[in-house]
């Protein structure tokens, strides 16, 4: 089992060769095109779809491990999801700080709103590579890359 996680980075490294910000493929539910070279199938994802939400669950959870407050999305920009040996999911987010204190590690609840006042809020554009795997529900976080937007 120890040369499944360096054929997974050496897969993702050829796989995600293209800059870090920004992919182009957003939005929908169906699928793409599958290569004739055996590449992944691509597939468009619906950003409100409930597995979808728990991969964007996961990945702002990580995030938000390293602030005392809480961050939701202020925008999604790109989606990419890639089925091949489990489902790749990679997308690009904006992340916005709330006015929710870090309690529970969970998602803000509906009374925790982003904050918009200049000199107090912090946003930061992020892209993540989560994968999913086939045969279960785990799942891992492959790229955490977060920078803080200057507003």
């Amino acid at each position: 089992m120890a040369g499944w996680p360096c054929f997974l980075v050496i897969f993702l490294t050829v796989l995600v060769s293209a800059p870090a910000f920004p992919s182009q493929n957003v939005k929908g539910h169906q699928q793409i095109a599958q290569n004739k070279e055996g590449r992944p199938l691509e597939m468009k994802v619906d950003t409100n779809d409930a597995e979808f939400q728990a991969i964007v669950a996961l990945a702002i959870q990580e995030f938000s491990k390293k602030s005392a407050f809480i961050y939701d999305i202020v925008q999604y920009l790109t989606v990419d999801v890639k089925v091949f040996e489990g489902v790749l999911y990679v997308f690009d987010i904006v992340l916005g700080k709330t006015n929710c204190p870090v309690i529970n590690r969970g998602k803000p609840d509906e009374n925790c709103q982003i904050i918009r006042a200049e000199g107090q809020s912090e946003f930061y554009l992020c892209h993540f590579i989560v994968w999913k795997c086939p045969y279960s529900e785990k799942k891992k976080i492959l790229l955490s890359n977060c920078k803080i937007l200057d507003l």
